[in-house]
């Protein structure tokens, strides 16, 4: 089996692993720039079971950059005449430190510097973002002749809390990106009816969305693969939301003002 294949049976695999709902919210790649100074500019793109994902991030001064992320999905189960569309933009403001600088060295325990090794450093990121998108998805339509499946279709804002913190040596990066999203929708429309909680006109939630990072690194890029939960706080909402993503992409960091 080619990896092709392989991937492709992944993301079936996941897609059989969620509710029997349409979902139209899919949480997307987790931006991780891990900017180091003024001048910095981090580029990238990634391919997941959530849809293709591209990345951008500006550090316009020694800690703090800007940054604009874009997610397209589209799923065409022709074997069920299924499928899904998703399309999702933001923005985000970021805020980011590196503990292996001098004015936090002797924050450490008994006056040792922070993570003093000069092969390794360890990096923090803030980033609060504002988003728009749209998704729908019609699955269940090729069970026999007579099933019209399960639709859902809207719009939908979303705002965002995210950190980022990540070991970083020459080579290697891992990190931690824990994430908390408020998500409205907007013109929400469904044929559901039976589903949990799809029968509450409660058409916004709070998500808690995990997600593990780890990136292969050769001089300016980067290899790096991300997997990542989304869990519902609080009461279930009236619409269907993927719970996990698997993604690799690759980065390219520069510094525009060398």
């Amino acid at each position: 089996m080619s990896s092709e294949h392989k991937f492709l049976t992944i993301i079936l695999f996941l897609h059989l692993l969620q509710a029997c709902t349409a979902d139209v919210y899919v949480p997307v790649w987790h931006p991780t720039p891990l900017l180091e100074e003024k001048g910095d500019l981090d580029a990238a793109i990634y391919t997941s079971t959530n849809g293709t994902d591209v990345h951008g991030a500006y550090a316009f001064s020694e800690r703090f950059g800007v940054g604009t992320d874009l997610n397209y999905l589209y799923r065409d189960f022709q074997s069920n005449r299924d499928f899904q569309r998703h399309k999702y933009g933001e923005l985000s403001f970021i805020y980011f430190v590196d503990l292996q600088d001098s004015e936090f060295r002797g924050l450490g325990v008994l006056g040792d510097p922070v993570y003093s090794n000069p092969d390794r450093s360890f990096k923090l990121e803030f980033l609060g973002s504002i988003g728009l998108g749209e998704g729908e998805e019609l699955r269940g339509s090729g069970l026999d002749e007579t099933t019209e499946g399960n639709f859902a279709k809207g719009r939908y804002s979303k705002f965002s809390l995210q950190s980022n913190a990540a070991i970083e040596t020459d080579i290697l990066t891992i990190g931690l990106s824990p994430r908390l999203s408020y998500v409205s929708y907007h013109d929400f429309i469904t044929t559901q009816t039976s589903a949990p909680g799809l029968n509450t006109d409660k058409n916004s939630g709070i998500f808690w969305e995990p997600a593990l990072f780890m990136a292969l690194q050769y001089e300016n890029v980067k290899l790096e693969s991300q997997i990542g939960i989304a869990r519902v706080l609080g009461n279930q909402p009236a619409f269907g939301y993927e719970q996990l993503f698997l993604s690799i992409g690759v980065h390219l960091n520069l510094n525009v003002l060398d």
